[in-house]
Parts: structure tokens; C-alpha cells; sequence
């Protein structure tokens, strides 16, 4: 379910259907890490890891891309057909990784965590605060791209 606020109905869930919950009970190792030893509390953890581990795979290789893409264009010499189809094209790849991450802090906002899961709580701060590094990180490409142009770097 990806609203959480949808009605089981809205999902073709009613009477005489069957419903398989899947998950895993987690050990004591993994209950030693949160501030509770909560099964709760490990939940949101582990919502919270795999956001950020999405994250990690999904847009990390497309920042970097980015970086390099929009260096190499700063430091090159077009025509200037070449340089405005070029600046746009990384425009448009800034505009899609920072909604993607805008989505990541969408996720995390979602968890909610009781004041006493402390551990869970400083978890979903530092995604929080990561995720938000990220968004600068990719802002300032498009700032460079944006109050830079290709002949300045070469001066």
C-alpha cells in the first residue's frame, strides 16, 4: 500500500478476500540497536534504512553524473546551439533527481516516531539531514550551470 489512508476497499480488498502479511520478526541483535527494544521501533529504523539505501543506489550514480556532466560541459567551448540544448538537458537531469529526493524527505516525513524511540528518532533526523546534503549538492550544479558559462571557465 502506498497511501496510507486508502480504504482497504479502494484496494479491491473485501468480504471473502484473503490477505498475506509478510514480514520478519526481528532477533535480539537487532533489538539490542534501538532505544526501546521495540519491534516498533526497529520497524521504523528499517523503513528509514531502506529509504535512504533507495536512495543511495537509485540517485548517488545520477549526482555524479550530473557533477561530471556539468563540468565537462563548463570547461568545453560549443557552439551556442550546442550550449543551450546541452545546459538544458542538465536542467532538466537537476529537476529529476532533486523530486526524487523530495520524495525521499516525503517518506521519511511519514514516519513517525514516539518521543521514547529515541534511536529511531536520531535515525530519521540524520536521513533527514543527509537527504538535505544532497539537495544542496545538486543545487549548486545547477547554480554553477546557471551563473557560469562554458568560455568563463576556460579564461
Amino acid at each position: 500500500m502506498k497511501d496510507d489512508t486508502a480504504t482497504l476497499s479502494s484496494l479491491g480488498i473485501g468480504p471473502s478476500s484473503k490477505v498475506l502479511l509478510m514480514g520478519t520478526k526481528p532477533d535480539d541483535k537487532d533489538l539490542v540497536q534501538t532505544t526501546t527494544g521495540s519491534p516498533e521501533e526497529h520497524a521504523l529504523i528499517e523503513r528509514i534504512s531502506q529509504s535512504i539505501e533507495k536512495t543511495r543506489t537509485n540517485l548517488i550514480p545520477q549526482i555524479e553524473s550530473l557533477e561530471t556532466s556539468a563540468s565537462t560541459f563548463l570547461s568545453n567551448q560549443s557552439t551556442n546551439d550546442d550550449i543551450d540544448k546541452t545546459k538544458s538537458k542538465l536542467i532538466d537531469t537537476h529537476h529529476y533527481i532533486i523530486e526524487n529526493l523530495m520524495q525521499t524527505l516525503l517518506t521519511l516525513d511519514d514516519v513517525v516516531c514516539p518521543p521514547e524511540f529515541e534511536t529511531a528518532r536520531k535515525k530519521r533526523r540524520e536521513a533527514v539531514q543527509y537527504t538535505q546534503g544532497l539537495i544542496d549538492r545538486v543545487d549548486s550544479v545547477k547554480d554553477q550551470l546557471l551563473h557560469t558559462s562554458p568560455t568563463e571557465v576556460k579564461n
